[in-house]
């Protein structure tokens, strides 16, 4: 089943007077209705107009796929957690798997809640960029604004953040309009269909999530931009590494590793 593009814009009950204006701006500018939440119930909207909501909080904005399910929202937990250890280490499985350096331009075919975008943006440094892209419009959405507007709990997330331009699309489409080698890095880190984890925080992204597997058009594609090269996250046992040629350095006991197909520039 297709993931839902569209949604109504809100605001939660309690806040109606104070927020409205800032959520009939997000509703305009993502061409979505704006609803007046007139302390109408979650259920009824969303079977009004039989789309999800989206709900215009203080802090954050929370998208309902349904009434009697658990919100996606944007939060920074998983990547302060990665920053941090970055920040001590000086490097991480992901980052020295791409080389990642300071002032590197890096592209995350693969967004979802924008972990590992904030990692490697944290790794390129105040010089870096890196564009994530997501093929859920509603995803984009959340992690867009969440990034703008989320306080993050690290000066280094903060900044990390900034630094990150999120485009919703296919990967496909928005790398064949990318010149060759206009990035160093391109990320794939493709959804498994299996998930590495029993926890439930990520069940509503799992949701909208694009399953379909990477194929060989969108790592030419990758390839095609990246001067550096190519890395991918993937189960251990995905034959995904042998057949497109990927060098995975195995972490003993990981459930997933990453892959590195060298790019254009190294060729030869």
């Amino acid at each position: 089943m297709e993931a839902p593009q569209k949604a109504v814009v809100t605001t939660a009950a309690k806040q109606e007077k104070l927020l409205s204006k800032k959520a009939r701006e997000l509703a305009k500018m993502y061409n979505f209705p704006f609803v007046p939440r007139r302390k109408q119930p979650l259920a009824d909207i969303i079977n009004t107009w039989n789309l999800p909501v989206i709900i215009y909080g203080k802090i954050r904005l929370e998208l309902y796929l349904e009434h009697n399910s658990p919100p996606f929202f944007f939060h920074p937990n998983t990547a302060a957690l990665k920053v941090r250890k970055l920040v001590e280490a000086g490097t991480s499985p992901l980052t020295e798997t791409g080389k990642i350096k300071q002032g590197d331009v890096i592209v995350d075919c693969t967004l979802g809640l924008g972990a590992d975008s904030l990692l490697m943006a944290a790794a390129a440094g105040p010089e870096g960029k890196v564009t994530g892209i997501e093929s859920s419009k509603l995803t984009a959405l959340i992690v867009k604004e969440g990034l703008q507007h989320f306080p993050m709990p690290l000066q280094e997330l903060q900044q990390a953040a900034s630094r990150i331009n999120v485009l919703h699309g296919r990967a496909e489409t928005i790398l064949s309009a990318m010149e060759k080698n206009s990035a160093d890095i391109v990320y794939l880190d493709p959804m498994f269909n299996t998930p590495l984890s029993k926890a439930s925080g990520i069940d509503p992204l799992r949701k909208l999530a694009d399953y379909n597997p990477v194929t060989e058009e969108l790592i030419q594609l990758a390839v095609k931009t990246a001067s550096r090269g190519v890395v991918i996250k993937e189960h251990t046992k995905s034959p995904v590494f042998e057949k497109y040629g990927f060098t995975v350095k195995k972490r003993r006991g990981a459930s997933f590793q990453y892959g590195f197909l060298t790019g254009k520039e190294g060729e030869g």
